[in-house]
């Protein structure tokens, strides 16, 4: 669901800005809203002086509603073709909260999470049971004493120690990796990188928030919406749960 309002934001930011610019055409007709561009001269010489300031507060609002949906639809192209150059020449016009908006409904598209089937329910009906060699490897089996192994044990020396499993073993602790940031970037898609294309949106958001809390300090901004080229990023490793 996390994944279905992302894409939602999106399409609603969209529909939002196309009826601004519809009904800012429509408030157009009013005719103390239209602006005489027949005779520009002679219809600021006898409307009113408040009519001709509304009129012009409606052409701002219509440029500036026009502005945000070219800028929008440009710059969640430009995010969906995955080329910098594209991103580079619409991201400087485009405003922080629609770069924000964007980023994620593109990263749940271009990590093909699904949206209306729980598909990590399925990955667990579909991973194959573990191959078994031999019959002993099968829980309950004893297996078959013969040759040497049947010798009297006081003829064979001293026991071999147990050998030690390799779950109690203490691994060592993994070091965070390393990202510098590119033209394009922004944490979301570089979390959803590190962790692949089979990373569902719920697991690229629990490592998106620990990579932003790793950064936090690092960026020159100081806000995780926004960073630059060059800058190093810290990748921590995934959480370890002990196995129940």
């Amino acid at each position: 669901m996390d994944a279905l309002r992302r894409v939602f934001a999106l399409v609603t930011l969209l529909t939002a800005e196309v009826a601004a610019v519809g009904l800012l055409h429509r408030l157009g007709a009013l005719p103390w809203l239209r602006v005489g561009w027949e005779d520009p001269a002679a219809w600021l010489a006898w409307v009113p002086a408040e009519d001709a300031v509304m009129a012009a507060l409606r052409l701002v609002a219509l440029g500036a509603a026009y502005w945000l949906l070219i800028t929008t639809v440009c710059y969640t192209l430009a995010r969906g073709s995955r080329l910098p150059a594209a991103v580079r020449s619409v991201e400087w016009a485009t405003l922080p909260v629609v770069r924000r908006v964007a980023d994620r409904a593109v990263a749940v598209v271009l990590t093909g999470t699904t949206v209306v089937v729980g598909a990590p329910g399925l990955a667990v009906a579909l991973v194959p049971p573990p191959a078994v060699s031999s019959p002993a490897d099968l829980p309950g089996t004893v297996p078959e004493l013969s040759g040497p192994a049947c010798s009297n044990p006081a003829e064979s020396g001293p026991a071999a120690p147990p050998p030690v499993p390799a779950a109690d073993k203490e691994a060592p602790a993994a070091s965070p990796a390393g990202h510098v940031v590119v033209a394009g970037d922004n944490l979301w898609t570089i979390t959803a990188g590190v962790l692949g294309g089979s990373a569902t949106d719920s697991e690229i958001h629990a490592r998106w928030r620990a990579v932003i809390d790793a950064n936090r300090d690092r960026l020159r901004s100081g806000d995780p919406d926004l960073i630059h080229p060059g800058e190093h990023l810290v990748i921590p490793p995934p959480e370890h749960r002990d196995p129940q």
